[in-house]
């Protein structure tokens, strides 16, 4: 699969694999790992896959769904209104489950799967996701950790960026986000004039 890094990377990791570095924390948030995905089909041409805060609260969902429909506009995707009974993704799946690998690496697998159905279902050929921890379980095989748009073994590609939330909680992060979806809008309109 290729791969096509974009300008600016979200953060680097403080940990460096095999240096010991991986302390007592780093299993700590590997046990502790729990998140909730979002999952809006927009079209043919684009998914998006939203990481929602764990503290959150109605008004922030709804703040946070006006700001992904302004993204989405700004991406030439005119007209989507959010069912307010998304799909939704949670991590972990069941409470007390044993693990054959690492909960990142379990974790992964259970949302490609989850997205491989809605490929299936929806057939999009681009996926966003707005990121908080998930960030880190999707680009855990990337070992230069500066990818973030890139082409999935499955066949669509992904672009990760800031979660709606960190957006809304630090609005310069804003400008990140749209530096990270430059390759999308240019991939977006192309397939549009096709």
């Amino acid at each position: 699969a290729s791969r096509k890094a974009t300008v600016t990377p979200i953060r680097q990791s403080s940990k460096v694999p095999g240096t010991g570095n991986e302390s007592d924390t780093g299993l700590d948030q590997e046990s502790s790992l729990s998140f909730t995905l979002r999952y809006y089909r927009i079209n043919e041409r684009l998914a998006v896959l939203d990481e929602m805060p764990t503290q959150g609260s109605a008004q922030l969902s709804a703040e946070s769904l006006t700001l992904m429909q302004a993204i989405l506009k700004a991406l030439g995707q005119d007209g989507f209104e959010p069912n307010p009974k998304a799909e939704e993704f949670s991590w972990p799946l069941l409470s007390g489950y044993s693990m054959k690998n690492t909960p990142r690496v379990e974790a992964a697998k259970a949302i490609s799967g989850f997205l491989q159905m809605r490929k299936e279902t929806d057939g999009f050929t681009n996926l966003l996701v707005f990121a908080g921890q998930v960030e880190d379980v999707l680009l855990q095989f990337d070992t230069s950790k500066n990818a973030r748009d890139f082409e999935s073994s499955k066949g669509y590609f992904i672009t990760v960026t800031h979660s709606l939330a960190s957006m809304l909680s630090v609005s310069i992060l804003k400008r990140d986000v749209w530096q990270h979806l430059q390759t999308l809008r240019k991939r977006i309109d192309s397939s549009c004039q096709n």
